[in-house]
């Protein structure tokens, strides 16, 4: 009866993803936009990430947010609350997801770069094989570790993830954090860039 229910609860997951993404352009296309104030945001998404544990993993999230350029008066940008919670939630996850088992530890930084904010989420896990950083933002691409159901995982979070940053008007791109010798990776990094107001 519990392997029942636990496949139900999977198979609950998938189709939301689905429904999600199937909905999500003519949802943000009727939503009105409004303005989002990211440090404050991101830093109330963290400390709740912060209390949430997912297989038992010590993880450590840590928060650096950039001192703004002179004139400008925050990490300001219009959109969707929700949907952009969405996004950074996604990333936190997928990072907790492949950090080591012990001292796993993710970093969230927030910086500004002329007219765009750039939120980075970095891990100390394995990285992103070189054939699979293009692929991982496919639908229902998934590269989880070993035991991960595919039910709990979709494959649809990445996808889904860019697709709100893209109709925010921003990217969403992944890549390695390379290590000090040659080949040596430290982890994944995913970066969005968002354009700022203000």
């Amino acid at each position: 009866m519990e392997i029942i229910q636990h496949d139900v609860r999977r198979l609950d997951r998938l189709i939301t993803d689905i429904s999600d993404a199937s909905r999500l352009d003519a949802e943000l296309a009727r939503e009105d936009a409004g303005t989002v104030d990211l440090k404050t945001f991101i830093t109330d998404l963290v400390a709740v990430s912060r209390e949430t544990t997912r297989n038992k993993k010590a993880v450590e999230i840590e928060l650096k947010v950039a001192k703004l350029p002179q004139g400008v008066k925050g990490y300001v940008v219009a959109g969707h609350d929700l949907r952009i919670g969405q996004v950074i939630t996604n990333l936190i996850e997928n990072a907790r997801s492949f950090v080591p088992e012990e001292h796993g530890h993710i970093t969230i930084s927030l910086a500004r770069a002329g007219k765009l904010n750039i939120v980075t989420v970095d891990d100390n896990g394995p990285g992103i094989r070189a054939d699979n950083i293009d692929r991982i933002f496919e639908r229902f691409y998934t590269d989880r570790p070993a035991g991960e159901a595919f039910g709990q995982n979709s494959g649809l979070g990445l996808s889904i993830s860019r697709q709100i940053v893209e109709a925010h008007g921003g990217t969403l791109t992944a890549e390695n954090i390379p290590g000090t010798k040659p080949g040596e990776i430290k982890g994944a990094r995913f970066v969005v860039t968002l354009p700022a107001e203000g």
